[in-house]
């Protein structure tokens, strides 16, 4: 059922985000952020974005992985998954 609830979050955020703001007729700016948590020796990466909602500054959760792949290339890959799962396109890239 959980599932349910953060796919339908999941949709809404994504709608939102490609809805043009009335001040600058272009879809928000974001910025992606991520962070590492190490509990018990595995390695996971929190990914989220920091866009503009409903007149404010929110951060979005988007996804939390076990990183596979410690290297540079591997962070960003994994990065940039968690964006396009949230976004659907690539869009989000020239914001």
């Amino acid at each position: 059922m959980l599932d349910h609830h953060y796919e339908e979050l999941r949709k809404e955020g994504s709608k939102q985000l490609h809805e043009d703001l009335s001040g600058t007729g272009r879809p928000t700016p974001l910025t992606l952020i991520a962070d590492k948590y190490t509990p018990n020796r595995r390695t996971l990466d929190i990914v989220g974005a920091n866009v503009y909602l409903n007149g404010s500054l929110e951060t979005l959760y988007l996804d939390g992985q076990v990183v596979q792949d410690h290297t540079g290339r591997g962070i960003a890959k994994g990065i940039f998954a968690a964006a396009q799962k949230m976004y659907g396109d690539d869009t989000w890239k020239q914001r």
